[in-house]
C-alpha cells in the first residue's frame, strides 16, 4: 500500500476539496482520497503509486497548481475482526 501526498495551491474551501478530489478520481477510480484545504493537501491511497505528470496535469486542467509530490510505502493495519481471525488461524 502506498500513501502519496500532494501539496496543492488554490484549495479554499470544502467546494475546492471536492473539486480537487472530482479531478484525480477520474484518472484513479481505484483510489482513496482525502483532501484538506487547511492543510493544502491531497491525499492519494493505493497499491500503486500514482504518476506525478498525471496528477499534475489533472489538476492543472482544474485551475491547481501542484508545489510537491511525495509518496511512501506504508503497511496495512489489520481491523479487530482481521485480527482474530488470523490469530485463530494461526493457532
Amino acid at each position: 500500500m502506498y500513501k502519496t501526498t500532494v501539496v496543492v495551491d488554490g484549495m479554499h474551501c470544502s467546494m475546492c476539496e471536492s473539486q480537487v478530489k472530482s479531478l484525480v478520481m477520474k484518472i484513479l477510480p481505484d483510489a482513496k482520497l482525502s483532501a484538506s484545504h487547511r492543510k493544502g493537501t491531497l491525499t492519494v491511497e493505493g497499491s500503486f503509486i500514482p504518476s506525478g505528470n498525471l496528477l499534475r496535469k489533472a489538476l492543472k486542467d482544474g485551475g491547481y497548481e501542484v508545489k510537491d509530490i511525495s509518496t511512501e510505502k506504508v503497511e496495512k493495519k489489520l481491523g479487530l475482526f482481521s485480527s482474530l481471525f488470523h490469530a485463530l488461524k494461526s493457532a
